[in-house]
């Protein structure tokens, strides 16, 4: 009798469990609400959709050999508006959901929670809003979870340590909030997790030591607060390390030197303070590293120093006041030329001047230009970038390769005005003054320092590291050209 009620009772069963797997009609009308939804007459591509043919054939489509549908695939830019209607739920199937870089918006709908084989779901780079759906954690056979540049906002959904299977996680650009959780160190097959530009508070949990698979961590510019963990040392894969700007404190520790594969290390603009630690000396596949606006003290230890001698390599430590370099010298061919002092800007608002040493690199009857010593005490300049940098100047550019800026420009538009503030002996010649420094500070390695036109001394840009930015001297040799310019 038992037997025959659970057979009864399997019977009537069935029908829920074949409703809940679905049908090929059924993935036919969840793809019909979908593009009715979004707007699918104005789709870029949408080749036979809303036809007799096998879904297989609608553009973007793929189905496994029962016809059910496993695959919504769009190329990018594909037109779609309006809202993912919650019928992207019914296709149970499915294991790819992709629709990225579109105008869709509105919410994610919490249907999505019923697509149980999903593997990928990037829609990426929309104008999605509200929460994530908090049952997108039991979506566990999930690899790749991409919401980047959207508008979701609240918290990571508790329990996303569920998804032990993720390789990729990004949520980069949205205005999620809340902690990070500790669970995250459950997902030990990560190899790159984004959360970059949100809201997210609190520290970094010490569990994110577990993803020894990691080759790219960001959660830059976030309100982060708290010590860098040592067990980010564990991450020995990691190539790509980016933490600021955020609000963490305390020292950098010295497992960061445990991460011998990094290529890019970036710390800028949190609060972190003491020394560099000499274990950053392993780093020798660096190639971008950025620890400006901190309060680090000390001085560069000579391991640090050695990376920093690479050809190529981006440096950046400006607006650590505390923070003393001397990984540099003067080139030795520069030793014996003449030296001159200059008063220059410190601050321009309210104007304080400062005396300043510079050596003279080169010169010519149409200008001289003038290099500061703190300059080559605190950022590389390779000998190949001085070469090509005086060549510009002086003898080759693109517009005549017989002249430089100095002596092209004069041809074109005239020659400068007479020196008459600070004599040179009623020359016609302008003195170009090359000085590294930031918005705060002279004599700071800077990437991006601004150019001022200073009658008839300027200033020019340095950087990054040892790359001279030639088309600043240009700019401001024009300036000098002709007397209406003024004395700015």
């Amino acid at each position: 009798m038992s037997k025959l009620l659970l057979g009864i009772a399997g019977l009537l069963a069935f029908p829920a469990l074949v409703a809940a797997q679905g049908s090929v009609e059924g993935d036919r009308a969840a793809l019909v609400a979908l593009y009715d939804a979004t707007g699918g007459d104005n789709w870029t591509s949408n080749t036979n959709w809303k036809s007799d043919k096998p879904l297989n054939e609608w553009y973007g489509i793929e189905t496994d050999s029962t016809g059910r549908v496993t695959s919504i695939e769009f190329h990018t830019n594909n037109g779609l508006t309006g809202s993912i209607p919650p019928e992207i739920g019914d296709p149970v199937h499915l294991k790819k959901i992709s629709l990225e870089s579109n105008d869709l918006t509105g919410s994610i709908p919490s249907e999505i929670e019923n697509l149980i084989h999903l593997e990928i779901l990037n829609i990426s780079w929309n104008e999605l809003t509200g929460p994530i759906p908090p049952g997108i954690v039991n979506l566990v056979k999930l690899r790749t979870i991409d919401l980047a540049i959207n508008d979701l906002s609240g918290n990571i959904p508790s329990g996303i340590g569920n998804l032990i299977n993720l390789r990729h996680i990004d949520f980069f650009g949205n205005e999620l909030t809340g902690p990070i959780s500790s669970e995250i160190g459950n997902l030990v097959h990560l190899t790159s997790l984004n959360f970059t530009s949100n809201e997210l508070s609190g520290s970094i949990p010490s569990e994110i030591g577990n993803l020894t698979n990691l080759t790219f961590l960001s959660f830059q510019h976030n309100q982060l607060s708290g010590s860098i963990p040592s067990e980010i040392g564990n991450l020995v894969q990691l190539t790509h390390l980016y933490l600021g700007p955020n609000q963490l404190t305390g020292g950098i520790p010295s497992e960061i030197g445990n991460l011998v594969n990094l290529r890019v290390l970036n710390l800028h603009s949190n609060q972190l303070t003491g020394p560099i630690p000499p274990e950053m000396g392993n780093l020798v596949r660096l190639e971008s590293l950025n620890l400006r606006s901190n309060q680090l003290t000390g001085v560069v230890p000579p391991g640090v120093c050695t990376i920093l001698l690479k050809p190529q390599i981006f440096v950046r430590w400006d607006d650590n006041p505390g923070l003393i370099s001397n990984c540099f010298e003067i080139p030795e061919h520069l030793t014996d030329n003449k030296r001159q002092v200059f008063e220059i800007f410190q601050v321009l608002d309210p104007p304080v001047m400062r005396s300043v040493e510079f050596i003279l690199i080169q010169e010519s009857p149409y200008g001289r230009v003038w290099m500061s010593s703190e300059s080559f005490a605190v950022i590389n300049i390779s000998d190949e970038s001085m070469d090509q940098f005086l060549t510009y100047i002086f003898s080759s550019i693109p517009a005549d390769s017989t002249k430089g800026i100095f002596e092209y420009t004069n041809d074109l538009l005239g020659i400068p005005r007479k020196n008459y503030e600070h004599g040179n002996n009623g020359e016609r010649i302008v003195d170009m003054l090359c000085h590294t420094y930031s918005w705060k500070y002279l004599g700071v390695a800077s990437d991006y320092s601004s150019a001022i036109n200073i009658t008839p001394y300027n200033f020019s840009r340095l950087g990054p590291g040892h790359l001279v930015y030639s088309n600043t001297i240009a700019h401001e040799y024009v300036h000098n050209i002709h007397s209406g310019y003024g004395t700015f």
